[in-house]
């Protein structure tokens, strides 16, 4: 079988023209660049402190002095000694945040309380236990 000198000639520039083009083209993506790499800019979204919520407040406020978190409606102070805390619970209070769920059917509260678990609350928040 002869050799076509017209096939040879068109592989022959197909094979080099891939080989120009290829560093050139990408198959989906631009090239990243300094604006693409780093993402789109971030929307800086309005600040607003809620002056009321979703329940009735009570009217009392923070004697003065006291430290506080939050801020607007959710501003909040400690108050210690109000509930009833398990002993076992007493060296992880002073700072403690954790997840609360409420169980309306049981009028049962639990908190959970790093390095404790969860504690129950129950009685009108009355009764504590780990």
């Amino acid at each position: 079988m002869p050799i076509n000198s017209t096939r040879l000639q068109a592989a022959a520039a197909g094979a080099l023209a891939s080989l120009i083009l290829l560093p050139v083209l990408e198959a989906h993506q631009p090239a990243p660049n300094a604006a693409t790499a780093a993402g789109p800019s971030p929307l800086a979204l309005p600040v607003q402190v809620e002056t009321r919520g979703p329940v009735r407040a009570p009217g009392a406020s923070a004697p003065a002095g006291a430290a506080t978190s939050g801020q607007g409606f959710w501003t909040f102070v400690a108050v210690p000694g109000v509930l009833p805390l398990p002993i076992e619970t007493q060296p992880f209070i002073k700072g403690a945040h954790g997840t609360l769920i409420v169980d309306p059917p049981r009028d049962t509260v639990y908190w959970g309380l790093e390095n404790i678990g969860f504690v129950g609350f129950s009685n009108r928040l009355a009764d504590s236990w780990v």
